[in-house]
């Protein structure tokens, strides 16, 4: 593999998915979320011991340590007295993850999704296909990227990605 990039896989976490049918529904929820600014498009933000990323106008993720998955869980639950517009579902058992760092890791990266990932800047994300699955990229800092997929297939996306760190060490060489 090349030494230009790390995979290495993400423990598990507390993840959860909220999503409105209309993004007002979503934007009256969010605005009962004591956040630390607003929730912009597609970036993390920090909210109580989590990070949050909106995924698009209609869907958020927050993300925790496993160890705070019940608390967080009746935190963003309690939050829906604001309407009844939004769901909150617990993913955490659904989603684990795969880290890309080094300074390769978009080109192994370019394998795996049908997106341009250069545009995404420190602390943002976008839903998207890896390897032709549902997925989620998020750049945590430059050059360092978690991947999330669904936990059945993440052998077969790290081996995936290796294969992908391989062919781009044999290319420059």
């Amino acid at each position: 593999m090349s030494d230009q990039v790390e995979i290495t896989r993400l423990g598990q976490e507390a993840v959860f998915d909220v999503r409105s049918i209309r993004p007002v529904d979503m934007e009256k929820w969010l605005s009962c979320c004591d956040t630390v600014g607003p929730v912009d498009m597609n970036r993390l933000i920090r909210f109580e011991d989590c990070q949050v990323l909106r995924v698009g106008p209609r869907r958020v993720l927050f993300k925790s340590a496993l160890e705070n998955e019940a608390h967080l869980e009746r935190q963003l639950v309690g939050k829906r007295g604001a309407t009844s517009m939004v769901s909150v579902i617990n993913v955490s058992d659904y989603y684990l993850g795969v880290r890309l760092t080094g300074s390769n890791a978009l080109t192994v990266l370019a394998h795996a999704v049908p997106v341009n990932l250069y545009d995404l800047s420190p602390g943002s994300g976008t839903a998207t296909a890896v390897f032709s699955l549902g997925g989620i990229v998020i750049c945590e800092y430059p050059d360092d990227y978690a991947v999330l997929v669904e936990r059945s297939y993440l052998d077969y996306v790290m081996q995936r990605m290796r294969v992908c760190g391989l062919v781009d060490s044999a290319i420059a060489s």
